[in-house]
């Protein structure tokens, strides 16, 4: 769900008043929502991980293997909404990730 739309149910519901950017703060603090996407929060106890994107490829490599480019965009999608060169542009630090010679990306 969307901060802004959690603060329109809050406002309806609860007939309190909610600033969109307040509850986007306390979402932002809670644990217990992870953000997965602009402005989109999703429970943790839905198994979502918290982190940026690239903890999420570290995630996925490490429990997948080294995968393409197209299967871990495909992947981390499942996990985030975000574009796809929100994607290419994490596997490009070097730091963090390495492509090999058949075109599969591992973990540095």
């Amino acid at each position: 769900m969307h901060f802004r739309e959690v603060a329109g149910s809050i406002k309806q519901f609860l007939k309190e008043k909610a600033h969109d950017q307040t509850v986007h703060n306390e979402l932002i603090k809670d644990r217990r929502f992870v953000l997965v996407g602009r402005g989109l929060y999703a429970l943790n106890e839905w198994g979502y991980q918290p982190g940026v994107v690239r903890d999420v490829i570290r995630a996925v490599i490490a429990k997948h293997g080294p995968l393409t480019k197209d299967e871990l965009i495909k992947k981390v999608r499942e996990e985030r909404h975000v574009k796809d060169n929100t994607i290419l542009i994490n596997l490009h630090n070097k730091k963090h990730f390495k492509k090999s010679m058949d075109g599969r990306f591992n973990l540095v």
